[in-house]
């Protein structure tokens, strides 16, 4: 991100897109006008929940921080959450909210059940494929 004219592979893959299908957007794309990333920062922690050896999880808190060349302005993402495993599989939750370059937000709420295959189907054995749904 260090020079201005540096694209990473998401942007220039989406630029070359946008520049080959400019129906789809109402305003003409080029590199010059294109918002390119100039800075980002992301930091996380995460937390094991430990008690008298029993284990009650994890928590995390991450958030991220971005600015941009042609615009001069900002993204910001934070998210929080926690995973556990059950005798039945693994679940986790978590909520996210994300500032876009306008100052306006998007929250987030998500919810992940893993359950082992062999769990559903009562069977014990192993094989070759896929293990979790």
């Amino acid at each position: 991100y260090s020079t201005q004219n540096y694209l990473g592979l998401n942007d220039a893959l989406t630029l070359i897109d946008e520049v080959k299908h400019p129906e789809q957007d109402l305003e003409p794309k080029s590199m010059r006008n294109y918002s390119r990333m100039k800075n980002q920062v992301t930091v996380s922690i995460n937390q094991p929940l430990k008690f008298e050896k029993k284990d009650y999880g994890s928590f995390y808190l991450s958030g991220s921080w971005s600015d941009y060349w042609a615009s001069g302005q900002n993204r910001s993402n934070y998210s929080i959450g926690y995973s556990n495993s059950a005798s039945w599989g693994s679940y986790s939750v978590s909520a996210q909210r994300s500032w876009n370059e306008d100052g306006d937000t998007d929250d987030s709420v998500y919810l992940s059940f893993t359950i082992p295959i062999e769990k559903l189907l009562g069977t014990e054995q192993r094989t070759s494929g896929f293990q979790s749904i």
